[in-house]
């Protein structure tokens, strides 16, 4: 142990609320009996002061204050052998927001000095060592397993006084209140430090063509947030939402509306400072021959995004496919195979648009443009409806059918005319045949009246 450590007196202290506490009361462990003093003032001044005097390395998380108060912090202290006697210096509460599953930096600044001592520590549900590091190394094997391979300390930045944690790969449990202890030759410092852990994977604008359905989506999330609808109207409806809990610990949370009746509708995620917006519209439909083209745009209604990605679809029925994708961030544009040859684009970071050749009767649906970024979504919707060559309309159909309807009608006419006059010619002829065929007794009957006077009389 250094000679210098036995004759130096290191203050320990806490602050409680005023009017809260009788008395302080500092627990501590047997191995710092006799080496400590409450200071007589606590009671006046609400400031809970002790002195720890020969300060050695056992002393570590021996000492934390308790009574009967409302204290605005619960210190724990760690008393290691080559430290200067001072008092510590709080600093007002920082906030940190971290996401689940990625990394965050606890911020923890000093004056630089010599013989640095950090402590990193978790004050509730109890006092958990985060990470440690003195005599110029970390030490984990002080640390909490919940935090071990998870933490990492900026070596190279303690000159500049900077202490801060980075903690990986964050879990809902780590949401907490922490404290960074710092101690140099000249001085000692805590600040206290309170991680937000949220979480959003993912929010989504869903379109269901075939049920006339739009659904704005939360997946992944913590805490949970709220949705809210704004319609053509500009009316704000808090919609009917259903919540559910995934195994993981986060929520999913889905608002579903009828877009019947609807051109535009805008759906909000409210999720602590962050508000995510997914904006629907329907544009107006588009009829086509086969074998024409067709072109397809969109504008985005936010002109200041840069990381985005736009994505060209059809729905048929229940059935999505892809068209055309294109990312701003790694100018990469992906096309379907299916559509190879005759789909081309055009996208920037304001206005997209498609031009599909050669069209067929199976192109007609949906074609969904979706430009996406971190915080928004903007859906839009065209319905194209590609007429059969053979079919055309039906007043190109009634057109074509009339002039033949008529062609039948005076060939029919026609052809009775000509059996009518074909029936007249033989009745004709057949009484003709008649008067030629007179029977032989009526002719000799005849002469014998017309030659014989006797028979005329």
């Amino acid at each position: 142990m250094a000679t210098l450590a036995t004759t130096q007196t290191n203050q320990l202290k806490a602050k409680g609320s005023v009017g809260k506490q009788k008395e302080a009361i500092w627990m501590y462990s047997s191995i710092v009996v006799n080496r400590n003093v409450v200071a007589t003032r606590a009671k006046s001044t609400y400031d809970f002061l002790m002195s720890l005097s020969d300060p050695q390395e056992q002393d570590w998380n021996a000492i934390y204050p308790i009574g009967e108060m409302n204290l605005l912090a619960i210190l724990s202290f760690f008393i290691l052998c080559d430290q200067y006697s001072s008092v510590f210096v709080h600093e007002d509460k920082k906030f940190v927001l971290g996401q689940v599953s990625e990394d965050v930096v606890l911020p923890c600044y000093f004056t630089p000095g010599e013989n640095i001592v950090i402590h990193w520590q978790r004050m509730t549900p109890s006092t958990t060592v985060v990470h440690s590091y003195y005599k110029g190394k970390d030490h984990p094997e002080k640390q909490d397993k919940q935090y071990l391979n998870r933490t990492h300390l900026f070596q190279n930045e303690f000159r500049n006084g900077n202490a801060s944690l980075k903690l990986r790969n964050l879990r809902l449990d780590d949401e907490e209140e922490y404290i960074c202890y710092v101690g140099t030759n000249t001085d000692q410092k805590e600040t206290k430090i309170s991680l937000n852990v949220t979480a959003f994977k993912q929010f989504a604008l869903n379109y269901d063509g075939q049920r006339k359905m739009l659904t704005c989506s939360a997946f992944g999330v913590h805490p949970i947030p709220n949705i809210t609808w704004r319609f053509d109207d500009d009316s704000i409806v808090d919609i009917y939402k259903n919540l559910t809990k995934q195994n993981d610990g986060l929520n999913s949370l889905v608002s579903s509306i009828n877009i019947t009746k609807l051109k535009m509708c805008i759906c909000k995620v409210q999720h602590g400072n962050l508000t995510w917006t997914g904006i629907w519209n329907k544009a107006e439909s588009q009829v086509h021959q086969e074998n024409h083209d067709a072109v397809f745009k969109c504008t985005s209604k936010e002109k200041s995004i840069t990381d985005f990605t736009v994505t060209w679809s059809i729905q048929r029925k229940d059935l999505s496919t892809l068209l055309a994708q294109f990312n701003n961030s790694f100018k990469n544009l992906t096309r379907e195979k299916a559509y190879e040859g005759r789909i081309s684009s055009d996208i920037n970071s304001t206005t997209s648009s498609i031009l599909l050749e050669g069209l067929t009767f199976s192109d007609s649906g949906d074609y969904l443009c979706n430009i996406s970024s971190p915080n928004y979504m903007q859906l839009m919707v065209i319905h194209l409806f590609v007429e059969r060559e053979t079919g055309r309309s039906h007043h190109g159909l009634y057109a074509a059918t009339i002039p033949v309807i008529v062609l039948l009608i005076l060939a029919y006419n026609l052809g009775k005319q000509k059996a009518r006059m074909q029936e007249n010619i033989a009745s004709a002829h057949d009484r003709d045949s008649n008067r030629e065929l007179i029977p032989t007794h009526q002719k000799t009957h005849c002469n014998s009246a017309k030659f014989n006077p006797a028979l005329s009389g």
